[in-house]
């Protein structure tokens, strides 16, 4: 594989905050990443770039939810993926990454080893890895770092979000109860 490997994310739009972190982590750690929002070519058609870069990519990345195993593009891209790793070697690397524990992949793909991403930091290590781009990224304990970091300033904010409500409700408790 190329020392900057191209990655192909498919994905049901239920899934696109995943697939928008995973697209941005795989940026970071070098990776030349292709999500169709973010990839597509305007005046192109959108099919035929989607299966051009399924063909060039290195690596396929399905990520595997309930949504996803209904959705007829993720399905046919899948497909795609399988034909060309079967008749061309190419994506080099079928990684379906599961979201949802009770969902199995596509059943072409559910032979290749599977990545679970119930906790994203790990399991972004584990692909990062799998994809020789370790020298690039940021360690898990980096990752946790900043998702603890995220988690904490969300829930200050929401603390003095509430702390500031309270305290007008409290200005206007006391305005009504002053009140003839």
């Amino acid at each position: 594989m190329p020392t900057k490997p191209k990655v192909f994310i498919s994905y049901s739009t239920t899934d696109r905050s995943i697939a928008e972190a995973l697209y941005k982590d795989l940026l970071d750690a070098g990776a030349e990443v292709f999500q169709f929002e973010r990839s597509a070519t305007p005046g192109t058609s959108a099919w035929d770039e989607v299966l051009g870069w399924i063909e060039s990519s290195d690596v396929f990345i399905v990520l595997v939810s309930k949504s996803a195993l209904k959705s007829r593009p993720v399905n046919a891209e899948v497909v795609h993926a399988h034909y060309q790793y079967l008749n061309s070697n190419q994506p080099f690397k079928l990684i379906p990454i599961v979201l949802e524990e009770e969902f199995r992949p596509h059943r072409v793909i559910r032979r290749f080893a599977q990545l679970p991403l119930d906790d994203y930091a790990t399991g972004l290590q584990r692909l990062i890895a799998e994809l020789g781009l370790e020298r690039f990224s940021k360690s898990a304990n980096e990752l946790r770092d900043n998702r603890d970091l995220l988690v904490s300033n969300f829930a200050e904010g929401v603390f003095r979000s509430n702390r500031a409500k309270a305290h007008k409700d409290s200005h206007l408790f006391e305005r009504f109860a002053s009140s003839p």
